[in-house]
């Protein structure tokens, strides 16, 4: 699906909530997306000093608040699409950007990379695909994730139902958070 296009035509504003495990392509994904305009938030931007990708957990939580902060901002201001390009792994993770969407009117949809072998036929996350990306040698330095990290990723990802609709996900997650 083209979602830049499709807001385009409706004129809807989109919330875009990309998800998956470290190394699955949803960095390439939101600028597939974004590819002729839009927007891509994701709190890896605010781990960059100078020019490099640098993982530090005591920063991790200073940028999710600054990256949520700033996607506020671009909903006051009635931007879109937007992209939220984080794992996404469990719905708590993403459940203030839905609570944002739906207090600025923003329609929101989910997105998660589905090439190659990255995920099973049953459409689960390939673990070894994932490692295996892990050692990419393109791939940031910073950005190298052990393997017990993407396994636990993996375990703990919180996957739409068989046929689910993105509104159906989004007010499942919305009723767990009751």
């Amino acid at each position: 699906m083209n979602w830049y296009k499709r807001a385009e035509k409706t004129k809807n504003k989109s919330l875009i909530i990309n998800r998956g495990p470290s190394g699955s392509g949803k960095s390439f994904l939101a600028r597939e997306i974004t590819k002729n305009g839009g927007y891509v938030f994701s709190t890896d931007d605010f781990l960059i000093e100078n020019g490099e990708y640098i993982f530090d957990r005591n920063k991790l939580g200073k940028a999710h608040e600054m990256n949520k902060q700033r996607t506020e901002k671009a909903m006051k201001e009635g931007l879109s699409p937007i992209v939220v390009d984080n794992t996404n792994s469990t719905a708590w993770e993403f459940l203030p950007y839905i609570k944002m969407a739906k207090e600025y009117g923003y329609e929101i949809e989910y997105s998660e990379p589905n090439w190659g072998s990255i995920k099973n036929p049953d459409g689960t996350w390939n673990l070894d695909a994932l490692i295996k990306n892990q050692q990419n040698k393109d791939r940031d330095k910073g950005k190298v994730v052990p393997m017990e990290t993407i396994k636990r990723m993996v375990d703990r990802y919180e996957y739409k139902k068989p046929g689910e609709t993105d509104q159906e996900f989004t007010n499942r997650i919305l009723g767990q958070s009751k």
